[in-house]
């Protein structure tokens, strides 16, 4: 019996110790790395390209879009400013998409979290824009 319990004591700690120091896959792997094909003999002097490319003609400046489209529209995008209105956005963001908001109100939370809710108009829309420390955290968009 005592011959039995030392077998079973061996075997187990052959095992255990086995499992130990066996190094896995990824670090007993190759390393392998791609690189781009070399051109030309090792050692060589590669030569910078010849001549600079040709200067693109400057484009004119697009005309500005007229009043009407100007306050339903971003000015740099072509999207309407409606569509960009988008949570975590600046105050000062918004104020350029939609220029200069009516306040509707403010408070202080307990917490001292400054809340303000805004009212902008774009074209025939009705924005409201309630902001917490000056980013926006929820807006709705209604039609006058």
């Amino acid at each position: 019996m005592t011959n039995l319990r030392i077998l079973l004591l061996a075997t187990t700690t052959l095992t255990a110790t086995q499992l130990a120091t066996s190094a896995s896959h990824a670090q007993t792997a190759p390393l392998v790395v791609a690189q781009a094909k070399d051109e030309g003999p090792p050692g060589a002097k590669k030569e910078a390209p010849k001549g600079a490319p040709p200067a693109a003609a400057p484009k004119a400046p697009a005309p500005p879009p007229p009043p009407a489209a100007m306050e339903n529209t971003a000015v740099d995008s072509g999207v309407p400013a409606t569509a960009q209105l988008k949570r975590g956005m600046k105050m000062g963001e918004v104020s350029n998409l939609f220029g200069p908001g009516k306040q509707m109100s403010q408070s202080v939370s307990a917490d001292g979290l400054k809340t303000q809710v805004f009212e902008y108009t774009s074209g025939d829309r009705l924005v409201d824009v309630t902001y917490v420390e000056g980013l926006v955290v929820r807006y709705s968009i209604s039609s006058n």
